[in-house]
C-alpha cells in the first residue's frame, strides 16, 4: 500500500472494539514524563447501555481514470449492553444499526467504467449488513479477548490498524508520554494529557501513521471511550482513498433485561449473547417475533436459541417444521429431538428433498456428539482431550480398535464458539502479518460438524478485504449461514515460504479448535488466491473435497511462472471435484492455463467444471461464479478411503496422499500409482526408494492375509494386525479424525 502526502479532514467512524489484540511497547525515542503518571483503564458497568453515533465516509478515485470519482457515506447508531464482568473482563452485546447510506457519483462512474464494472466496484460498500451484531469479551484495556471482528468495516484498507489507538497500553502515562501500538501495522501514540469542556474531563490520545492521524478521548468520569476518530489518505487496489471515521458517545442509560429484549436496536445482539451466556433467558414472545421476522439472520438466531438453549415455554416448535427457511426447519427438528425426545422429525429430514436439510440431518446422526453411545463415552472423552487439548494418551488396547473407529466418527474439538466473525493470529509476533478470519454460522454448535470454505484472496492476499468480498457474496446468495468460512492472509504470493508456513499453521489451528467436517472442505481463491488453491490442492490432495480457482492458473509447481506449464500433478486431484472460472478477455492472467487444466483433468477422469465468462477480463467477481462453485462443492463429500491413488510428489514437504507416504526418493518428481483389489495392493513407483503404506478396515479385510505387490514384485504377504495407538497417531498427525488408519507398513521399492 502506498500513502499520499496530504491528509484529509473527513471524519469516519469505527467502533472501539472492532479489532483484535494489539501489543503496546514503549517507543525508543525519549518521551516527556509528567509528575503524576497513571495507568488509564476503561470501566464497564453491568446493566449499562451505551449509545454511540458512528459515521464512515470515503472519497475514492481510480488511479488510471482520474475523473472516475465516487463518495460513500454511512451513518450508524451503535448500542452496547454491558451484560456482566468476570476475571477482569466485561461481556458486551453490540448492535450496529444503519440509519443512512448514500453513494454519490454512481451515474458518472457507470458512464466512465460501464455499468457492470461500476457495480463490481461499489458492491463491497452496498452489501453492508444493516444490523450487524457482535458478542464481545473485553478487558479493561480495550483488548477483545474473544477476537470478535467488525465485518462491515472491511471496506476500509486501514480501519484495523488506525483504530489501534483505542487499545490502552496498561503502562503508567504522564502528559507527553508515548508508546507504540502494534499489530499488522504500528502506530506512534502520544498521551496528550487531560482536557475539559462543558461535558466533562477527558484523557486524550493522539496517534500518527504514515497515512494519517487518529484521536481517542476517554471520559474520566464514566471511564468510557468518548470519541474515536481518524482521517487518512492512501492508495490501494488502484484507487486513491480519502477516508475518515468517527465514533461519538451520545448517552448512557440503565435498563433491565426484559425491557432491553423489546428494543429492536439492541435485541438482536442480546439473543446472540444469550447463546453464549446461560444466565440470559429469552422469552417466548421475543423468540416468536424473531422467527416471524423477514430478516433471515433474526430467524436463524431464534432457531439456534431453541436448539441450543431450549424451547421457551408455550412456543409450539412443531409449527416451524414447515418454515420456508431450511435453517429454521432443521433447528426446530433438532430442538424437538433434544428437549422433547422426539427423533421422528429429524429422521424424516435425512430423506428430505432439500439437499441442505438432507446433508445436515445425516451429519447430525453420523457425527454429532449427541449420538455418542454411553458405553463408549469415557473413551470418547479421553480421545477428545488428547487429540485436541493436549491431554494424556488414552489407555487403549488393540482390542479397542472397533470402539476407536466409532469414537473417531464423532470426536471433535470441545470448543464453545458462537455466531460471528473472528480475527485471530497464530502465536508469535512474526505472525502479525498473517491474521486469519473465521466466520461461524448463527446456529454453530460445537457438538455438530460443518462444511468449511477456505478462501484465498487476490492481489497480495489481503485477508480483511478478501473476507468482505466472499462474505458479501455468500450472504447475497443466502448461503452464509450454511458454512464455516476461513479467510487467511498471504501478504504476498500464496506459494511463497512465509505465506506457506503461515497457511499450514492456520489450517492445523482451525482443525484443532473448530468443529469442521473434514470430509467437506473446499479450497477456493481468486487470481493469486486461485493459483494458491491449485498449488495447495495438488500438494495436500487428501485434505479437500473440492478445489475452486477463479481467474487463476494451474500452479502445481512453486516455480510455475518461470517454466512451461506442468499438468501431471493435477492427477493428485483424483478424489476431489474441481471448479475453474475465468474471464474470456483476461490479458493479465490469460485463460489458456485454465483451459488446458480443464482438458487435462477431463482426460484423466477428474470431475471438473470450467466456466469461461465472455467479455470479462481479470475482473470476475466471486459473486458472479459463486452459485456454480457451490454446486460443485456440495455435489460430493471426500471419500477418506479411496482404493485408487495417483500421486506425484514434487515437493518433499508434501509427501503424503491418503494411505501413501513417500519416505525417501531418488529423484523428483516421485510418482506412485496404487490400487486395492480385494486384499491385494498393487503399487507402481518412479523415483521412490522407501514408502509407508497405511491401511484400514474400511479398505481391506484385516482378518485375512494381505498381499502387497510393488513394481510387479511381491514385497509382503501375511496378516496385518490393527493397532489402537496407530489409529490414534494417524488421526493426530493430520488433525483429521476421519482420515485415520489402524495399520502401518514400511516398504522398500526396487
Amino acid at each position: 500500500m502506498r500513502y499520499c502526502q496530504r491528509y484529509i479532514a473527513a471524519v469516519l467512524s469505527a467502533f472501539l472494539f472492532s479489532f483484535s489484540a494489539v501489543r503496546a511497547t514503549p517507543l525508543k525515542k525519549e518521551a516527556r514524563q509528567a509528575a503524576d503518571p497513571k495507568i488509564i483503564k476503561y470501566a464497564f458497568t453491568p446493566g449499562d447501555v451505551l449509545v454511540y453515533s458512528h459515521v464512515f465516509e470515503t472519497e475514492n478515485r481510480l488511479e488510471e481514470k482520474k475523473d472516475a470519482v465516487y463518495r460513500v457515506r454511512s451513518e450508524w447508531q451503535v448500542e452496547l449492553a454491558v451484560l456482566g464482568r468476570s476475571d477482569g473482563t466485561s461481556a458486551i452485546a453490540a448492535q450496529y444499526n444503519l440509519r443512512k447510506f448514500e453513494i454519490q457519483g454512481r451515474p458518472a462512474l457507470e458512464q466512465i467504467m460501464g455499468r457492470d464494472a461500476a457495480r463490481d466496484l461499489l458492491a463491497s460498500y452496498e452489501n453492508v449488513n444493516p444490523e450487524l451484531v457482535r458478542y464481545l469479551v473485553v478487558d479493561d484495556l480495550g483488548d477483545v479477548r474473544n477476537h470478535s471482528y467488525n465485518l462491515n468495516l472491511t471496506t476500509s484498507n486501514v480501519y484495523s490498524f488506525m483504530t489501534h489507538i483505542a487499545r490502552l497500553p496498561g503502562i503508567p502515562l504522564g502528559s507527553g508520554a508515548s508508546f507504540q501500538s502494534r499489530e499488522e501495522e504500528s502506530m506512534d501514540v502520544f498521551y496528550a494529557g487531560e482536557s475539559r469542556d462543558v461535558r466533562g474531563t477527558y484523557d486524550l490520545f493522539e496517534a500518527e501513521h504514515q497515512g494519517g492521524k487518529a484521536l481517542l478521548s476517554v471520559n474520566k468520569t464514566l471511564g468510557l471511550p468518548d470519541r474515536l476518530e481518524y482521517s487518512v489518505s492512501y492508495i490501494a487496489g488502484n484507487e486513491v482513498h480519502r477516508e475518515g471515521y468517527s465514533l461519538i458517545f451520545r448517552e448512557k442509560r440503565t435498563a433491565g433485561w426484559p425491557k432491553l429484549l423489546k428494543d429492536p436496536s439492541l435485541n438482536k445482539a442480546l439473543v446472540l449473547a444469550a447463546l453464549a451466556r446461560t444466565d440470559l433467558v429469552c422469552d417466548r414472545d421475543v423468540i416468536r417475533a424473531f422467527l416471524s421476522s423477514s430478516d433471515a439472520e433474526r430467524q436463524n438466531l431464534a432457531a439456534a436459541y431453541c436448539a441450543l438453549r431450549g424451547i421457551p415455554p408455550g412456543l409450539d416448535m412443531a409449527s416451524y417444521l414447515t418454515a420456508d427457511n431450511p435453517i429454521v426447519r432443521f433447528n426446530a427438528a433438532k430442538a424437538i429431538f433434544k428437549f422433547q425426545g422426539e427423533a421422528g422429525p429429524l429422521r424424516n429430514m435425512t430423506l428430505d428433498a432439500d439437499p441442505y436439510l438432507r446433508r445436515r440431518s445425516v451429519d447430525f446422526f453420523e457425527h454429532s456428539t449427541y449420538m455418542v453411545r454411553s458405553r463408549i463415552h469415557p473413551l470418547f472423552a479421553s480421545v477428545q482431550k488428547w487429540l485436541f487439548d493436549g491431554g494424556p494418551f488414552p489407555e487403549v488396547s488393540n482390542s479397542a480398535v472397533d470402539d476407536l473407529h466409532e469414537v473417531l466418527q464423532f470426536v471433535k474439538p470441545a470448543n464453545s464458539g458462537i455466531f460471528g466473525c473472528y480475527k485471530n493470529f497464530l502465536e508469535g509476533a512474526a505472525d502479525f502479518k498473517h491474521p486469519y478470519y473465521l466466520c461461524l454460522p448463527e446456529d454453530y454448535d460445537p457438538a455438530e460438524v460443518y462444511p468449511l470454505i477456505i478462501y484465498l484472496g487476490p492481489g497480495d492476499g489481503r485477508g480483511d478485504y478478501t473476507l468482505k468480498s466472499i462474505a458479501d457474496a455468500l450472504r447475497k446468495a443466502k448461503r452464509m449461514s450454511e458454512y464455516i468460512l476461513l479467510v487467511p492472509q498471504a501478504h504476498g504470493k500464496w506459494w511463497e515460504p512465509e505465506a506457506e508456513a503461515a497457511l499450514n499453521g492456520i489450517l492445523r489451528a482451525v482443525l484443532q479448535s473448530t468443529s469442521v467436517d473434514t470430509n467437506e472442505i473446499c479450497l477456493a481463491g481468486s487470481s493469486n488466491g486461485g493459483m494458491g488453491a491449485m498449488f495447495y490442492g495438488t500438494h495436500l490432495p487428501d485434505m479437500f473435497a473440492a478445489v475452486a480457482s477463479n481467474m487463476g492458473y494451474p500452479a502445481v509447481d512453486r516455480a510455475f511462472m518461470e517454466k512451461p506449464p506442468e499438468l501431471e500433478p493435477l492427477k493428485n486431484l483424483f478424489n476431489a471435484k474441481v471448479f475453474l472460472s475465468h474471464g474470456g478477455d483476461d490479458e493479465l492472467v490469460t485463460p489458456e492455463g485454465d483451459r488446458e487444466a480443464s482438458s487435462f483433468l477431463k482426460k484423466n477422469h477428474v470431475p471438473v467444471t470450467y466456466l469461461e465468462v465472455p467479455l470479462k477480463g481479470h475482473d470476475v467477481p466471486i459473486g458472479d461464479v459463486l452459485a456454480k462453485a457451490l454446486e460443485v462443492f456440495e455435489s460430493q463429500k471426500r471419500n477418506p478411503f479411496p482404493k485408487h491413488i495417483d500421486f506425484l510428489m514434487n515437493e518433499p514437504a508434501y509427501p503424503s496422499c491418503y494411505w501413501i507416504t513417500i519416505q525417501a526418493y531418488s529423484a523428483l518428481p516421485a510418482k506412485v500409482t496404487a490400487k486395492i483389489v480385494g486384499n491385494t495392493v498393487e503399487i507402481q513407483t518412479t523415483g521412490v526408494r522407501e514408502m509407508t503404506l497405511s491401511l484400514d478396515e474400511n479398505m481391506i479385510d484385516l482378518s485375512q492375509p494381505v498381499l502387497v505387490r510393488v513394481n510387479n514384485k511381491d514385497v509382503f504377504q501375511g496378516v496385518l494386525h490393527p493397532s489402537a495407538s496407530g489409529i490414534l497417531w494417524s488421526a493426530k498427525e493430520r488433525m483429521d479424525a476421519q482420515l485415520a488408519y489402524c495399520v502401518s507398513l514400511d516398504l522398500d521399492t526396487f
